[in-house]
């Protein structure tokens, strides 16, 4: 019997073995997304930090929450079987997962704007491995669908969890091409943006600012009392402001011409760019002011 030369390996157990261990948390980039082409993992870590913050929430990377109890739900390979009796595996079956999540009714309704739409993912266990696909030139992540499901009411006092599923679309990327790199980001401290919402009260030549996380509706200020201290965090008018905004009291204040004015948060991007980067937050838009006279 014959043997393909071409299609041997060698099969010896390497010293670094890598084995997938609880997936914890998922990636989604956009379908065109650059490829990670570079080679440490600082380097990786920096270009996952500028995908989430990316100013375009086209271009962005979106972090899926926590996962709990991660199901695979891929089929056995597909078998063949012959005249005589003989059966054979053909082909892979595609590669499906479902998992519950943590979030609340808020996110799963924003997670749902991505239900069927085609993404990439990269997962990352425990361990902090991100788990994607191997490519000429660089790391990516899958090809896949999403399908998000809000929690079932309680039942027996037990509270239910909203479901994920992911359908991956090609099952060579996942059998054939799967890679990874392990991170010198630990996956607990990965989150995606959340949007907050800004609120503004008018003073004598003065204007004032909070920070409510529009989701819960609680403020969140406080929070940011030291980071968003800096005039380069903000835009008044259009603009950076001449000087840093005071935090007292729970709130932010600048220092304001009398009359109407505008004031908001920097985008995402260059908010990480900050000399004390800020991630996490996103504006749904500026606030009016009115500052009076002396």
């Amino acid at each position: 019997m014959s043997i393909c030369v071409n299609t041997l390996k060698n099969t010896g157990i390497s010293k670094c073995q890598i084995n997938i261990q609880a997936i914890k948390k998922a990636i989604l980039l956009p379908p065109d997304a650059a490829e990670f082409t570079g080679e440490t993992a600082a380097e990786f870590t920096t270009w996952l930090k500028a995908g989430i913050q990316s100013e375009n929430i086209i271009n962005r990377f979106l972090v899926l929450p926590g996962f709990n109890g991660l199901t695979d739900n891929t089929d056995d390979p597909v078998e063949d079987t012959d005249g005589y009796g003989h059966k054979r595996k053909i082909k892979d079956s595609e590669v499906s997962f479902s998992c519950t999540y943590d979030s609340n009714i808020c996110l799963s309704k924003k997670l749902r704007a991505l239900n069927n739409q085609k993404m990439l993912v990269i997962f990352i266990d425990e361990k902090d491995n991100a788990f994607g696909v191997q490519t000429e030139t660089g790391f990516t992540g899958f090809q896949c669908e999403c399908w998000f499901s809000q929690s079932k009411l309680p039942t027996d006092g037990k509270v239910q969890r909203p479901v994920a599923y992911i359908g991956l679309l090609d099952v060579t990327e996942y059998q054939d091409e799967i890679d990874f790199i392990s991170m010198d980001w630990k996956q607990s401290a990965i989150n995606g943006l959340i949007d907050v919402v800004l609120t503004g009260t008018g003073a004598a030549l003065a204007g004032s600012v909070t920070i409510t996380d529009e989701c819960s509706g609680i403020d969140i200020t406080s929070t940011y009392s030291t980071l968003l201290a800096k005039k380069e965090a903000w835009k008044v008018d259009g603009t950076t402001p001449a000087a840093d905004p005071t935090y007292a009291s729970g709130k932010f204040t600048f220092a304001l011409t009398s009359g109407a004015h505008t004031i908001d948060l920097v985008d995402p991007a260059a908010l990480l760019a900050l000399a004390v980067p800020v991630m996490g937050i996103e504006s749904t838009g500026s606030v009016s002011v009115t500052a009076t006279a002396a």
